[in-house]
């Protein structure tokens, strides 16, 4: 089979400019529920470094860094940091609320950035009957660790202080008693034990809003039995704020990237078949996607570029 067309065509330069652009779109919009962006942020890095190789990726990993530690340096007094907030969502569990039959259980999400540095503590009771969302600022989600810990009351624990309280055996073990069942009832903080935790790289969670399970572990990293269902989205001031005329180039630059990797692999009238990142997109939207890279038209991009970026609708 022959090589694709558009290494044919392009300059170096360009493939270069596409690369850039790419790897922008990853650091800063990837995760939000815009298709063909439906992976995670390691994900379409190591799709960028295949289609456009080892050499252009590594060149271009480089200009951005170099860019980003100058632009550091001219910003460097006083000027704000740039913090992506993700959004967690848990939706359904497994064997987490039917021992002790639980109403509710108490969450806990941080991020763990490294170096000894952790976010603010996201808390948040969830029941069993309901989903819950908690959200955490992170400053490089390359380098971070979300964490997620779940307590429960020990029901043990307070209905031995009840029992105690009505067979005391002294005024000062009354007291005592009488003390704990306080403490255990109406100071929550101290009256929840931990049931399980997650922790995982964000480089290795979809963050666009993918429903997925996930098994607890204890302290000691051992799986349990409990499983949690969640979703995680994020969001940033830059891609909050991206011009329109941004987000077609953007747009444009992935789906030429996502096209050229396909036809490499596999016949470019053989559209069904296009490969792995096929459901990120659905028939309609990757014929469109082909032809706005065959023509090299941006006024067609731009004229698609709202319903290539419904999230949901494309079939």
């Amino acid at each position: 089979m022959e090589r694709s067309p558009f290494r044919k065509v392009l300059r170096r330069s360009c493939r270069q400019e596409l690369c850039l652009q790419c790897l922008r779109t990853i650091r800063r919009s990837v995760g939000k529920q815009v298709r063909p962006y439906n992976a995670s942020r390691a994900q379409m890095a190591a799709f960028v470094r295949e289609v456009f190789g080892e050499l252009v990726y590594v060149t271009c990993t480089r200009q951005l860094d170099s860019g980003a530690r100058t632009d550091g340096d001219e910003h460097s007094a006083g000027a704000e940091e740039l913090r992506f907030r993700f959004q967690v969502r848990l939706l359904d569990s497994e064997r987490l609320f039917e021992a002790d039959n639980r109403k509710h259980v108490l969450c806990h999400l941080w991020a763990d950035e490294g170096g000894g540095r952790t976010t603010e503590v996201s808390k948040r009771k969830w029941f069993s009957e309901s989903a819950t969302e908690l959200t955490a600022e992170v400053l490089d989600p390359a380098s971070s660790c979300l964490v997620l810990e779940v307590f429960a009351k020990d029901p043990v624990t307070l209905w031995d202080a009840i029992r105690k309280l009505a067979r005391p055996g002294s005024l000062s073990a009354f007291l005592e008693s009488l003390r704990k069942v306080f403490s255990q009832y109406f100071r929550p903080g101290t009256a929840y034990k931990l049931v399980g935790r997650l922790e995982s790289s964000l480089e290795d969670i979809p963050c666009v809003g993918v429903e997925e399970w996930y098994v607890l572990k204890d302290t000691a990293g051992h799986n349990l039995e409990s499983k949690v269902q969640l979703s995680v989205t994020f969001h940033s001031v830059a891609s909050a704020d991206i011009s329109v005329l941004e987000r077609i180039r953007e747009h444009y630059a992935l789906s030429f990237a996502f096209l050229e990797h396909n036809v490499e692999q596999t016949a470019e009238d053989d559209v069904a078949q296009w490969s792995k990142w096929s459901d990120c997109v659905g028939r309609r939207g990757l014929t469109l996607l082909r032809q706005h890279a065959l023509q090299n038209n941006m006024q067609d991009v731009e004229a698609h570029c709202c319903y290539l970026q419904r999230p949901l609708n494309i079939e």
